[in-house]
């Protein structure tokens, strides 16, 4: 991630989002991408996936950043690319 996306994602946790709604929101805004449903496709992840202690909502979040980049369209796609970014 970006030098800019990592400070944006702690101005947007500073602001009250969540690891994951955060690092997800940076790096879409980063790539130009907007949409109301980010970060609310996120939300579930926080806090160690729905707020068990789980997986770190900021490496959830990553991974949904990169696969928005880098994710598949159809299921005859590769998934080697968004595994390759990782």
């Amino acid at each position: 991630m970006s030098e800019q996306a990592t400070q944006r994602s702690l101005d947007l946790f500073r602001a009250g989002f969540f690891c994951a709604e955060s690092v997800l929101l940076a790096i879409a805004e980063r790539r130009g991408i907007q949409s109301d449903l980010i970060p609310r496709i996120a939300t579930g992840f926080c806090s160690g996936i729905s707020r068990t202690g789980g997986l770190c909502g900021a490496v959830s979040g990553a991974i949904m950043g990169i696969n928005l980049v880098a994710g598949r369209n159809s299921p005859s796609e590769s998934v080697e690319l968004s595994g390759s970014l990782a």
